[in-house]
């Protein structure tokens, strides 16, 4: 007998224990025998879910909890839905949306900013005599990483 079938046995007897002890609907029921027949055993679920000691929890426990949050949040509306899922899952912290992308216009004016900036620092260096001094440790420092990542990827 190959592995596969040896494991496909043992995830039926496990079935059939687990269905003797564990008081379930027949949806409940017709669930579990689904995920049970795609390979997985009872004690495991598809969300990564673990209990207090850190195993899986068992596919009807997390089945039966979000059946649970199905039928609070049926009856709201988006909003309401958003709002409670928001603060049941995220802590009461909005969902960040992908960040907003500025247009040409508004990096044209920050481009136009920097240049300012960058030529009053050199005009308030030139003021004070020190361009050379400015210039040779530019040069001497011009490729050092500053930052831990390429401020343009």
């Amino acid at each position: 007998m190959n592995i596969e079938k040896k494991r496909r046995k043992a995830l039926e007897k496990e079935l059939k224990e687990y269905e003797k002890v564990t008081p379930m609907s027949k949806d409940e029921r017709s669930a579990l025998r689904k995920w049970v027949k795609c390979g997985n055993s009872v004690h495991e679920n598809d969300d990564y879910v673990c209990d207090d000691h850190g195993r899986p929890a068992d596919f009807l426990d997390v089945y039966r909890h979000w059946d649970e949050e199905y039928k609070t949040i049926s009856g709201m509306s988006e909003r309401e839905r958003e709002q409670y899922l928001d603060i049941r899952y995220r802590g009461g912290i909005k969902a960040e949306t992908s960040p907003a992308v500025p247009s040409y216009d508004e990096l044209k004016d920050k481009v136009r900013r920097l240049y300012k900036k960058n030529l009053l620092y050199w005009l308030y260096i030139t003021s004070a005599g020190l361009q050379e001094e400015a210039l040779e440790y530019m040069e001497e420092h011009v490729d050092d990483e500053l930052v831990p990542f390429d401020i343009f990827d």
